[in-house]
């Protein structure tokens, strides 16, 4: 199983809370972009740190499976990069309790949702983590 969440507005105690409540071991960033003006706290170095005095380990995955490609995401979807990055995500969630994380905290309005998709038509069973004992199964889109 694959979890994934989006960070939003929350703050640092509330976002590690929230993934400690969850059981989450590895969080994987899928932002392009590892950084926040708004919410500096979820910048790629102090949201590491305040994982990692949490007992969870970070690990950005931007290049491979981030957003906001010239192409578009579906497009990235087709290619070896992001394949073999996916495959890898899924022989981790096999061993750790993973959770990919963007800065979209609706799901649906994020490209966690075509990476879902590609997941679940995997054979992969996927987890949005929306709030506090709040979830919700992936149900793809697929064409």
């Amino acid at each position: 199983m694959i979890i994934t969440v989006g960070h939003g507005a929350r703050s640092a105690a509330a976002f590690v809370s929230l993934l400690q409540q969850a059981r989450i071991e590895l969080l994987v960033d899928v932002r392009a972009y590892p950084a926040s003006r708004r919410h500096p706290h979820f910048a790629r170095e102090p949201l590491a740190r305040s994982l990692a005095s949490a007992g969870m380990a970070y690990d950005w995955q931007g290049t491979a499976l981030g957003g906001m490609r010239a192409q578009g995401y579906l497009a990235h979807l087709q290619t070896p990069e992001f394949e073999q990055a996916a495959r890898a995500l899924i022989a981790t969630g096999g061993a750790r309790r993973v959770c990919i994380m963007c800065a979209e905290t609706d799901p649906s309005d994020c490209h966690r949702w075509h990476i879902s998709d590609w997941l679940v038509a995997h054979g992969e069973r996927v987890v949005h983590l929306i709030a506090q004992r709040e979830t919700r199964e992936h149900a793809a889109r697929l064409c």
